[in-house]
């Protein structure tokens, strides 16, 4: 069965998450489980691992990026940017306390 998670899905949160300026661990705490480590975010950008969809939808409404640019890598741009939802102040703020 061929994944409908494209290659470079580690780079791409990589660079999510710099460009937020946030921390793997508080990516990690933000999106996923509490359990979640930055170990876990590391090995996603470093293509230890591939997450699941479920994983990438928790990290894209963190984020809020499309969850289509996640997985594929393409989306609906504006200003060379994946189009974003509105809300991202007050999820980095829940992210930081």
């Amino acid at each position: 069965m061929t994944s409908i998670i494209k290659p470079g899905i580690g780079d791409r949160v990589h660079t999510l998450r710099t460009a937020l300026g946030v921390s793997q661990l508080k990516l990690a705490k933000g999106a996923l489980s509490k359990g979640a480590s930055a170990k876990n975010i590391g090995r996603i950008e470093q293509g230890e691992v591939t997450p699941t969809l479920k994983t990438l939808a928790k990290i894209a409404y963190a984020t809020n990026v499309d969850v289509s640019w996640l997985v594929t890598g393409q989306a609906q741009m504006q200003e060379g940017k994946p189009v974003r939802v509105p809300g991202i102040g007050r999820r980095l703020n829940a992210v930081r306390a």
